[in-house]
Protein backbone atom coordinates (compact mmCIF):
# COMPACT_ATOMS: atom_id res chain seq x y z
CA UNK A 1 0.00 0.00 0.00
CA UNK A 2 1.48 3.41 -0.94
CA UNK A 3 2.23 6.02 1.68
CA UNK A 4 -0.92 7.98 2.59
CA UNK A 5 0.93 11.31 2.40
CA UNK A 6 4.41 12.07 1.13
CA UNK A 7 6.57 15.08 0.36
CA UNK A 8 6.59 15.49 -3.39
CA UNK A 9 10.35 16.02 -3.37
CA UNK A 10 12.34 12.80 -3.12
CA UNK A 11 15.53 14.89 -2.80
CA UNK A 12 16.19 18.48 -1.66
CA UNK A 13 16.12 21.02 -4.49
CA UNK A 14 19.11 22.81 -3.01
CA UNK A 15 22.37 20.92 -2.89
CA UNK A 16 22.99 19.51 0.60
CA UNK A 17 26.45 18.29 1.51
CA UNK A 18 26.47 14.55 2.27
CA UNK A 19 22.76 14.15 1.42
CA UNK A 20 23.28 10.59 0.17
CA UNK A 21 24.69 9.58 3.58
CA UNK A 22 22.13 11.61 5.51
CA UNK A 23 19.22 10.20 3.50
CA UNK A 24 20.41 6.67 4.24
CA UNK A 25 20.43 7.52 7.96
CA UNK A 26 16.87 8.94 7.81
CA UNK A 27 15.72 5.83 5.95
CA UNK A 28 17.37 3.59 8.56
CA UNK A 29 15.72 5.57 11.38
CA UNK A 30 12.33 5.28 9.68
CA UNK A 31 12.79 1.52 9.35
CA UNK A 32 13.97 1.19 12.97
CA UNK A 33 10.79 2.78 14.33
CA UNK A 34 8.49 0.90 11.95
CA UNK A 35 7.62 3.87 9.73
CA UNK A 36 6.02 3.55 6.32
CA UNK A 37 8.75 2.35 3.98
CA UNK A 38 7.29 4.43 1.11
CA UNK A 39 8.20 7.72 2.80
CA UNK A 40 11.09 9.62 1.24
CA UNK A 41 14.00 10.40 3.58
CA UNK A 42 13.11 14.09 3.25
CA UNK A 43 9.60 13.31 4.53
CA UNK A 44 11.01 11.51 7.56
CA UNK A 45 13.34 14.42 8.31
CA UNK A 46 10.47 16.92 7.97
CA UNK A 47 8.33 14.93 10.40
CA UNK A 48 11.19 14.87 12.92
CA UNK A 49 11.74 18.63 12.64
CA UNK A 50 8.02 19.35 13.03
CA UNK A 51 7.96 17.17 16.15
CA UNK A 52 10.92 19.05 17.64
CA UNK A 53 9.23 22.41 16.93
CA UNK A 54 6.05 21.12 18.58
CA UNK A 55 7.98 20.09 21.71
CA UNK A 56 9.69 23.49 21.88
CA UNK A 57 6.36 25.28 21.63
CA UNK A 58 4.85 23.04 24.32
CA UNK A 59 7.73 24.00 26.62
CA UNK A 60 7.03 27.67 26.02
CA UNK A 61 3.35 27.07 26.78
CA UNK A 62 4.35 25.39 30.04
CA UNK A 63 6.46 28.40 30.98
CA UNK A 64 3.66 30.83 30.19
CA UNK A 65 1.13 28.88 32.25
CA UNK A 66 3.47 28.23 35.17
CA UNK A 67 6.04 31.03 35.47
CA UNK A 68 7.79 29.42 38.46
CA UNK A 69 8.72 26.25 36.54
CA UNK A 70 12.41 26.47 35.63
CA UNK A 71 13.84 22.94 35.60
CA UNK A 72 14.21 22.17 31.91
CA UNK A 73 11.78 24.38 30.01
CA UNK A 74 13.85 27.53 29.76
CA UNK A 75 16.24 26.04 27.18
CA UNK A 76 13.50 25.22 24.61
CA UNK A 77 11.92 28.61 25.31
CA UNK A 78 15.21 30.28 24.48
CA UNK A 79 15.42 28.23 21.30
CA UNK A 80 12.02 29.46 20.13
CA UNK A 81 12.95 33.03 21.06
CA UNK A 82 16.27 32.83 19.21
Amino acid sequence: MPAPVNVKLPHPRVSVANWSQESAEWTALNNAVGGNSDFYPLTVKAAYVIGIIHDLCESVTCLLKHPHVRETTYIPAYGVFA
